[in-house]
């Protein structure tokens, strides 16, 4: 099941029935007639589409925000939506918005160690908790999945 953290709220999301089986569970999210674009792929990609083209650009490359902002910006794409997507936007688990409250909500209500021995659980449970202190701009700056939602201006 694909989770999705907006602000302050969690819930479930579930695809309509009509979906393709091949979207990727961020799709959902996108307005109808949105075109899929791996960032490697955007430049030529982008330049072909038509004004007012919903685009979804997405990359599983670590430290991609800037960069993926950037590209956006040179091809002409009003961003309207950035979202996290772990652990790939290929296939996510867990999708939040990059901003402030869906971030703390991700490391304070979902992010959690799952069972284990105590030597593994310990340090992750210190790395959990200073990720959680962390100014959050770091999660979305560093997280490999990332899908930018806009339109072809």
């Amino acid at each position: 099941m694909l989770m999705l953290v907006r602000g302050t709220q969690r819930r479930p999301v579930t695809p309509p029935e009509e979906a393709a089986v091949d979207a990727p569970p961020w799709a959902i999210l996108c307005p109808p007639g949105t075109v899929t674009v791996p960032a490697e792929d955007a430049r030529q990609a982008l330049a072909a589409l038509a004004p007012g083209t919903p685009v979804a650009v997405t990359t599983n490359r670590p430290c991609s925000r800037r960069a993926l902002r950037r590209l956006c910006a040179a091809a002409g794409v009003r961003v309207d939506r950035e979202l996290v997507a772990l652990p790939s936007a290929d296939r996510p688990l867990v999708l939040f918005d990059d901003d402030a409250h869906s971030v703390a909500r991700f490391w304070t209500g979902i992010a959690a160690i799952p069972p284990a021995p105590g030597w593994v659980t310990a340090p992750a449970t210190v790395v959990l908790a200073v990720a959680a202190r962390l100014p959050w701009q770091w999660t979305g700056t560093a997280a490999p999945g990332r899908v930018l939602i806009g339109e072809r201006r």
